[in-house]
């Protein structure tokens, strides 16, 4: 299963955790610097209408506003205090690899894929 190794906060029958989810990853060095990664995005990635885009000279579209806003979620979210910006460009944290919200993460986790939910048919 994709998600073996994983335990639920309401216990689970693994040994491990979600590393994302406990916050052991976030003393983990990354790959790029969390500063500049938020100053490009900030100052460069925004169309002046709204919408993030791949660079300045390209137009913005749907995919490049996520990737954008997922960057900046992940680079904010460990960076710390040296987070660039108005706290106003905050964004909530969101898991690395799933690319959702860590609540919504904890949620699906938590779930006991083994049962069908109540009222279906068998």
């Amino acid at each position: 299963a994709i998600l073996s190794g994983y335990k639920s906060s309401s216990g689970g029958d693994s040994n491990d955790t979600d590393p994302w989810l406990s916050g052991a990853a976030v003393n983990s060095p990354m790959l790029f610097d969390e500063g500049m990664l938020q100053r490009y995005i900030l100052l460069c990635a925004q169309d002046v209408n709204g919408g993030l885009r791949d660079k300045p000279s390209k137009s913005k579209d749907f995919y490049h506003s996520c990737y954008n806003l997922s960057g900046l979620s992940v680079s904010q979210n460990l960076a710390g205090e040296r987070q660039f910006g108005h706290a106003q460009s905050t964004v909530a944290p969101t898991h690395p690899v799933y690319n959702i919200r860590m609540e919504r993460v904890q949620q699906m986790l938590d779930i006991d894929w083994g049962t069908k939910p109540a009222g279906l048919a068998e």
